[in-house]
């Protein structure tokens, strides 16, 4: 169990110390956020949210930022050093376009299939009695 400790410690040391240099973090709305500030070589931007893959980074230029994870599944941006500006989306991965796309399917299935079974049940003539 220490070892843990040890572990957590040196990690919040990390994240305390690791930098001087400070960043603004504005909130634009739930899915998009916009980060200035200045980093240094060799310096990435720890934000402490987690590291889903629907997250995505650009620069005011437009290039794409290199994102990944901490130790912990935060989410890490790798910008060059120097002045940044960076905007951060989060959007839907391939796996839910996949997932809206079968939902979609399916629902056009089941009323083609409703349908389909409402016009055979017309045409074919009730057992008489």
């Amino acid at each position: 169990m220490t070892d843990d400790k040890e572990k957590l410690l040196a990690y919040s040391s990390w994240v305390e110390d690791s930098s001087y240099n400070e960043t603004s973090f504005v909130v634009v709305n739930n899915d998009t956020y916009h980060i200035e500030g200045f980093i240094d070589d060799g310096e990435g931007i720890l934000v402490q949210m987690t590291a889903d893959p629907g997250w995505s980074a650009v620069d005011s230029s437009g290039k794409k930022i290199t994102t990944g994870k901490d130790p912990l599944g935060f989410l890490m941006l790798y910008p060059g050093s120097g002045d940044i500006s960076i905007t951060l989306i989060h959007g839907p991965t391939w796996k839910q376009w996949l997932g809206y796309a079968v939902t979609i399917v399916t629902l056009l299935f089941i009323a083609g299939f409703s349908l389909y079974r409402k016009i055979y049940r017309s045409k074919t003539p009730l057992p008489s009695a």
